[in-house]
């Protein structure tokens, strides 16, 4: 994971990993999560704005409704040259941490600063992100990594806990 202070561009650095892993891969299937659904829909955002701007990027666009049942939303999509009969997720999908996570696969999980200032003010609220943080685990495909990035707002962090677990920050 990366930790860092507010405003340093943990967000777009995350967001251009994820769409260099289905430019390798179409097939991934990456789940964002955020303290809420509206920060992770702001990250699938992004990846779809570059994917229409960037050239070589453009292959990844998803096909238009018309000739396929491709997801394309704003908490969801799939990538154009990916085999979606294959997918059990859609290829990017946005879900808030306190959303709906069980039910979605990944090959890739991307908690974006999942930790606020408002869910970590007591002992349980932290216990409760924690809990749901370690959810990432169930959801990931074998072989699947998760890339935490975000900012520490509680000296009982629950980055420092997941340290204890075995994550790595930098």
């Amino acid at each position: 994971g990366v930790l860092a202070m507010r405003k340093i561009g943990k967000t777009p650095i995350a967001c251009a990993y994820n769409l260099w892993l289905l430019y390798r891969n179409p097939q991934e299937q990456i789940l964002h999560s955020s303290a809420s659904a509206r920060l992770a829909e702001d990250s699938v955002l992004l990846e779809r704005r570059w994917i229409e701007i960037v050239p070589f990027l453009k292959h990844l666009k998803p096909r238009p409704r018309s000739i396929s049942k491709d997801r394309d939303n704003v908490s969801r999509f799939d990538v154009g040259c990916a085999n979606t009969a294959l997918l059990h997720s859609p290829s990017v999908t946005a879900v808030g941490i306190t959303g709906q996570l069980p039910g979605t696969g990944a090959s890739h999980i991307n908690p974006d600063d999942v930790e606020t200032g408002e869910n970590t003010l007591t002992r349980a609220g932290r216990a409760l992100l924690l809990k749901r943080a370690e959810e990432y685990e169930h959801l990931a495909f074998a072989d699947a990594d998760i890339l935490y990035v975000g900012t520490p707002h509680h000296e009982e962090s629950i980055y420092r806990e997941l340290e204890n677990l075995g994550y790595v920050f930098r």
